[in-house]
């Protein structure tokens, strides 16, 4: 059920302009986007449902690079591994937010020299091995599981199902 109800989600983030995602948006998240929505106590039972589903959408999530412009470095997976999608810590200190920053406008390629120089060493090969649109493309995501990046009930329920045996593996605490 978990997995039939992140496809409702899955939805809601590629179809914004559907009735129902204009509808949820005005209520809900009128001045933002779904996944970064914060979910309200008095939300109603639909809204309380989706909020649920959206954690497990966060974990498959992965933003595949146009422009760069509305990935976010530290906060968005970004980055096509197995696991850790998202960058570690930086090196040193970065004012740099958006991933369009990382790029050299001119020749569509990355800084790399300025992202050796921010990111740990593991994270910076794994960025300059993603490409670059060369045409003017907005971001989007797509759904990591999958290598063409569309949401499956599938594998969304392999995800649950592995996110809830590494849970309960894990030790508890008293």
């Amino acid at each position: 059920n978990l997995a039939l109800l992140a496809k409702q989600v899955w939805r809601l983030t590629q179809k914004p302009d559907s009735l129902c995602a204009r509808v949820l948006k005005s209520k809900y998240y009128p001045h933002g986007n779904l996944l970064d929505t914060v979910f309200s106590s008095d939300a109603s039972p639909v809204w309380r449902g989706i909020e649920a589903r959206l954690e497990l959408l966060k974990k498959g999530i992965i933003w595949r690079g146009g422009d760069g412009r509305k990935i976010q470095i530290k906060r968005d997976q970004l980055i096509p591994r197995n696991e850790g999608l998202k960058t570690a810590s930086f090196k040193r200190r970065s004012r740099l937010r958006w991933v369009n920053q990382l790029i050299l406008p001119d020749r569509k390629e990355w800084n790399v020299e300025l992202i050796n120089q921010i990111f740990q060493e593991f994270d910076a090969n794994e960025i300059c091995k993603i490409p670059i649109a060369i045409s003017e493309v907005e971001d989007c995501i797509a759904w990591h599981p999958e290598k063409n990046g569309i949401f499956t009930v599938r594998s969304a329920y392999k995800l649950a199902a592995s996110a809830k045996n590494k849970a309960a593996l894990e030790p508890s605490s008293s």
